[in-house]
């Protein structure tokens, strides 16, 4: 079951702001404005297919929009998010570029090759750049209550990711949220996010 981003973003007026509490609304605020510069700036780049080992979303608008949703998720909104960005070789280049763009938002990062990826340490969420998520980082996830992100929808539409940035059709970036493997992660988000994104189940 899927909702659009576009059908609620309009909705957003009515049963939304009646349900949700002031600081919701003003997260909500937020996270709009940053969605809309980052249409803005998609815009101003222009749209051209994407290369193997390339990011579909730039990175400095993918550090700016998870900033955001970690304030929505119930574990994270309460503690400092530590980022591990695991990487296959094709994307040694945009995981570098992705650490920049974390730490710009003064975000906590650290980088390590996907087949490298034994332990997570610290980390409380796991940004995923490889086409395929091993079965043992799944599992890792899934024990140690780690979120896991990625630019590549196609990890989130198929629940080997929780949370995952898409580029549209129309050149506008959406977010997809697979709920079977947000709950296996130990993670919650906030009701009034959901209103904001694609809801796989």
């Amino acid at each position: 079951m899927r909702f659009s981003l576009r059908h609620d973003l309009r909705s957003l007026g009515g049963n939304t702001r009646r349900r949700v509490g002031a600081q919701d609304r003003r997260r909500l605020s937020v996270l709009r404005v940053t969605l809309a510069l980052a249409v803005s700036l998609t815009a101003t780049l222009g749209s051209r297919p994407q290369a193997s080992g390339e990011l579909s979303v730039p990175a400095a608008i993918q550090a700016a929009i998870f900033k955001k949703i970690f304030g929505y998720d119930h574990i994270l909104s309460g503690v400092a998010p530590r980022i591990r960005i695991v990487y296959a070789p094709e994307y040694a280049s945009a995981a570098k570029d992705l650490e920049k763009a974390f730490r710009a938002v003064e975000l906590s990062v650290d980088l390590a090759p996907i087949d490298q990826t034994h332990q997570l340490g610290s980390a409380n969420v796991v940004y995923v750049l490889a086409a395929t998520v091993p079965a043992a980082l799944k599992d890792l996830c899934a024990k140690s209550k780690v979120l896991s992100v990625s630019s590549l929808s196609s990890l989130a539409y198929r629940g080997d990711g929780s949370v995952a940035l898409r580029m549209k059709g129309d050149g506008k970036p959406g977010i997809v949220v697979h709920m079977g493997r947000l709950a296996a992660e130990g993670h919650e988000l906030s009701a009034s996010l959901l209103q904001l994104v694609e809801v796989v189940r």
